[in-house]
């Protein structure tokens, strides 16, 4: 349920952002059919890339995300790209988007080999999507040192902190935890037990599985007054 609940925050999000820019590209296109710009070539193209969980124990979920960003950077090719004020021309221009995707089976095995092959690609990738956890918690330090803008799912601590350049949309999978133990020890007390309850965790043994039990979340729970 927790899962469930965490994607759906993620998928509404997420939604709302490409609908926010998809809105910005329709108004653009028309501003720039009337300047001419659909009448050019496209001056050239940005790149983005995603690495995910497209066939592994997690892709239920997060097919659905890679999904609806191929969509809609399908949809904003098809209506003529990315239209922009060119600040050296002086006039509206237009480029395209290529995305690029890797599939790392919710595994972290995979994960350098697939970023060096889309990070390197041409041209420069601007930004990329770390659906996967393990994919999320590994590239941080690499998405820094490239400057390639992160964003990921929710994970565990190491995609946000320290600081780098990578951005969640979400909590972290040890706040969610720590939340629903809030909530279910107040639920526990409010319905008249007095004894200690019981906390385990009954997961995968994968990055996405272990990312919620860390010993912050672990200390947070047992001071709640579960016996994990």
């Amino acid at each position: 349920m927790m899962r469930m609940k965490m994607n759906v925050w993620l998928i509404l999000l997420s939604l709302g952002i490409f609908m926010a820019g998809s809105s910005f590209v329709m108004f653009g296109h028309a501003l720039a059919k009337e300047k001419g710009a659909l009448d050019r070539d496209p001056i050239g193209s940005v790149a983005i890339f995603e690495i995910n969980d497209l066939t592994g124990p997690t892709s239920d979920s997060c097919v659905p995300h890679h999904n609806g960003i191929w969509d809609v950077v399908r949809d904003v090719n098809e209506k003529g790209g990315i239209i922009y004020n060119d600040p050296k021309m002086g006039k509206k221009e237009r480029v395209m988007i290529k995305f690029g995707w890797g599939d790392n089976k919710a595994q972290a095995g995979p994960v350098p080999t697939l970023y060096e092959r889309l990070a390197n690609a041409s041209p420069k990738p601007i930004m990329c999507y770390m659906g996967s956890s393990a994919a999320a918690e590994t590239v941080p330090p690499w998405t820094k040192r490239d400057k390639i803008v992160q964003i990921s799912g929710p994970s565990g601590q190491p995609t946000w902190y320290p600081p780098m350049w990578s951005f969640t949309v979400t909590p972290d999978y040890p706040a969610d935890a720590c939340t629903a133990a809030w909530w279910a020890m107040k639920d526990w007390k409010s319905k008249g037990h007095t004894e200690a309850p019981g906390w385990a965790w009954f997961t995968l043994d994968i990055p996405f599985g272990r990312a919620p039990i860390k010993p912050e979340s672990e200390a947070y729970i047992k001071s709640l007054g579960f016996k994990i």
